[in-house]
């Protein structure tokens, strides 16, 4: 997904504002199908407390809270959601954090 980001932003673009138009239904579908998934997979399958673990599992922490403040407050979720249609620029960034974090967890296992 990460590098999809980075060479189609436009196609992420118009997802995200899709999802928008949906509005509260957007904000549900979006937590569901991309969020939350990873996030449990982290939270219940990678439980390590000692470094440079721990930052796999704070970022599936971090992301566990990032849905449940969504769905229990889906207008934040939505003016974050908004801000896509800025242009396609901001998916870069995110696209190479999603790349750094897919490569993490193989770098854990070589490192020892």
């Amino acid at each position: 997904m990460g590098i999809s980001q980075i060479v189609r932003p436009d196609m992420w673009r118009a997802f995200f504002a899709d999802l928008h138009a949906r509005g509260i239904a957007g904000v549900v579908q979006r937590r569901f199908l991309i969020e939350l998934w990873p996030a449990l997979l982290i939270v219940t399958l990678h439980p390590v407390r000692t470094r440079p673990g721990i930052v796999l599992t704070l970022f599936g922490r971090l992301l566990a809270a990032k849905v449940a403040l969504s769905l229990l407050r889906p207008k934040l979720a939505l003016r974050s959601m908004s801000l896509t249609g800025k242009g396609a620029s901001g998916f870069l960034p995110a696209g190479l954090v999603q790349i750094a974090l897919g490569a993490f967890p193989g770098w854990l296992a070589t490192a020892g």
